[in-house]
């Protein structure tokens, strides 16, 4: 089987900051769109690796508009500012409104949840009809004591501050760019079945991190692991949800984290897939029916709200019409004409 896969062209976009971002995108097919996907990547993710879904989705491709927007840093710029989560989540909502984006359903991976989440934090949800987050946990930084405080099965924690300091350091030195928890990282994208079967593609899918600029990534990554997202979301996450988990140790984060967050979100939707965090690449066609459906759900849920307030709305009338009586109103109405 040829597996589904081709390289994005990007465009530029410049941030308030003097920034160069770069992002992908798509228009659908059909005359009139359901909305707009923004596709948020995680920590060192190419665009590229969301062309399995794009490629074969032809519901996505019928009926929405499509974006990718890339982390800071990538075809090796080097901006030695404002590289941390709370810029990113300012660049997505700059972006949004620059390209005049409606009906937003954002999707995120790992680090991009964290950026849509801190961009909700800053700017509620005035620029996002919709959800989808892949594989983030609440605070990913462990207490140095082994403190069950922020326990990993609940909080996602994954990293020490040791380790932490120590993965820094080497990655702003520049000295090593393959360093072994990168690809600790890495491996707990997809099960070790799909890339003994695939290795082209997982070759593929590494390949992406090479158009970061590693300095930048690193400082990312440094404020990103010491952000405390439980705090982000304490007063709740009103439109609908889609949260996306993987079972088993191959995941970045266990999927008990992304049952963990369901408490945030008013309107929650939860998959857990048989995968690693790349559930999107390594399951794309589940992928595809999961996000589809979810979509065409709210799109009812969105419908039959309308349909109910202007049913409420009307009925409202009626009843006021009754109440003073018809003459009154046509009064009313003479008089405004």
């Amino acid at each position: 089987m040829n597996f589904p896969w081709k390289k994005l062209k990007l465009r530029e976009f410049v941030s308030s900051d003097n920034a160069t971002l770069f992002y992908y995108k798509r228009c659908a097919k059909s005359k009139q769109s359901l909305g707009t996907i923004l596709i948020v990547p995680g920590w060192l993710e190419g665009p590229d690796n969301w062309s399995p879904f794009l490629i074969t989705n032809e519901y996505v491709k019928q009926h929405y508009d499509v974006y990718i927007l890339t982390m800071r840093g990538y075809n090796n710029i080097e901006d030695n500012f404002n590289n941390t989560i709370s810029r990113y989540a300012q660049d997505v909502v700059e972006f949004i409104k620059s390209k005049k984006l409606k009906k937003v359903t954002a999707i995120g991976h790992t680090l991009g949840c964290a950026v849509i989440w801190n961009a909700i934090s800053l700017y509620e949800e005035k620029y996002f009809d919709s959800y989808v987050f892949i594989d983030q946990g609440l605070r990913a930084l462990s207490s140095p004591n082994g403190s069950n405080v922020f326990d990993s099965s609940s909080y996602g924690s994954i990293i020490t501050s040791d380790e932490l300091f120590n993965f820094y350091e080497e990655g702003v030195s520049g000295e090593n760019n393959t360093s072994t928890k990168i690809n600790e990282i890495q491996l707990k994208k997809f099960t070790p079945n799909f890339i003994a079967d695939y290795p082209d593609i997982y070759i593929k899918y590494l390949a992406g991190s090479l158009g970061y600029n590693y300095k930048v990534a690193y400082e990312i990554y440094f404020n990103y692991i010491c952000n405390h997202y439980d705090e982000m979301l304490k007063r709740g996450i009103n439109k609908p949800t889609l949260l996306i988990g993987g079972d088993g140790d191959t995941s970045v984060f266990p999927f008990s984290c992304i049952e963990f967050e369901e408490q945030y979100f008013k309107i929650p939707t939860v998959k857990i897939f048989a995968s690693g965090s790349g559930s999107y690449i390594e399951n794309y066609d589940e992928f595809s029916t999961t996000i589809n459906d979810f979509l065409k759900q709210k799109n009812n849920n969105l419908r039959n709200f309308q349909i109910t307030t202007s049913n409420k709305i009307d009925n409202a009338i009626k009843n006021e019409v009754k109440k003073i009586g018809t003459k009154a109103v046509n009064a009313i109405f003479g008089l405004l004409k």
